[in-house]
């Protein structure tokens, strides 16, 4: 998803294409989560002179494909950044949507691994909902559970066909109940010692707030750099209306009970709701067809 969205949006054959990637990139360096100025390689400004140099000179010089640009950043950081490990093992990259482009990720990067963190569709939904009704955005309840649902069946096949090895799958509400066990599991599917630096939120080693989309969540957590959130507010029950839960449980049972998230209701009531939900998108569909022959 990252690799195709900065290569469509940006031609780094170009000057301008560079220009535009270096004032992007160094804006994230100095403020990554939207916090106030982070400083993610210190105050020096030598740091970010030399990524910008190093950006410039991996975009002239790595091979014209479509992973140049990212590949450009990657290692402009990795020469540039003052606290860098002295021999770094991983890239590691985190963007929403990449279980829907593991075949294109693969291309580019063969021995790629996966970690794949699932949450209650419920839950993800009222806090989806919270944020459009906050931000006055368009929000329609289907499309969301149908999106949830396609991420997880998405992330059941890629485990499916690359195995537990490469593909890890992780329950947001086991990382937050058990952080060391849970981060511990991690640190060894990635090959990599378990740190106390993995159990809380951290940016380059440095303490971190939370990267959370809410403004209520985020300016708890600039309170408390390099803490975990409280357990009760994120395990808390979503705040779906009775008539909401039953609009996306068909299309979300089963499968967000094979990953371990209690739905209430037996197969075959899940079904019965599967046919009239589907059944009545039939006729939505018959009658805005009509309506538009009628026009």
């Amino acid at each position: 998803h990252m690799l195709s969205h900065i290569h469509t949006r940006l031609d780094v054959s170009t000057t301008k294409g560079v220009e535009e990637l270096a004032d992007y990139w160094i804006h994230r360096l100095i403020n990554p989560h939207g916090q106030k100025p982070f400083w993610i390689m210190g105050r020096d400004y030598r740091p970010h002179l030399d990524f910008l140099h190093y950006l410039n000179y991996w975009t002239e010089h790595l091979p014209a494909a479509k992973r140049r640009a990212f590949l450009s950043v990657v290692l402009a950081y990795a020469c540039a950044n003052p606290m860098r490990p002295t021999e770094p093992k991983l890239w590691i990259e985190k963007t929403p949507g990449n279980e829907r482009k593991i075949k294109e990720i693969l291309e580019l990067y063969p021995s790629a691994r996966f970690i794949h963190i699932t949450r209650d569709p419920r839950t993800n939904i009222d806090s989806l909902k919270r944020l459009a009704t906050v931000r006055g955005q368009d929000w329609k309840l289907e499309n969301t559970a149908h999106a949830i649902r396609y991420s997880l069946k998405a992330g059941e096949l890629n485990q499916k066909n690359l195995g537990s090895s490469r593909y890890h799958i992780l329950r947001y509400e086991d990382l937050v109940a058990d952080t060391e066990a849970q981060m511990r599991k991690v640190a060894q599917f990635i090959g990599i010692e378990p740190d106390q630096v993995l159990l809380r939120p951290t940016v380059n080693s440095l303490p971190a707030a939370a990267n959370s989309m809410h403004d209520d969540s985020r300016a708890k957590s600039r309170n408390q750099p390099g803490v975990v959130l409280d357990m009760p507010n994120q395990l808390r029950k979503p705040d779906l209306d009775p008539q909401e839960l039953s609009r996306i449980s068909p299309i979300l049972y089963p499968v967000a009970r094979r990953f371990g998230y209690d739905y209430e209701g037996s197969p075959l009531a899940y079904h019965w709701k599967r046919v009239v939900y589907n059944t009545s998108a039939v006729l939505r569909k018959l009658r805005s067809r009509i309506d538009s022959a009628n026009g």
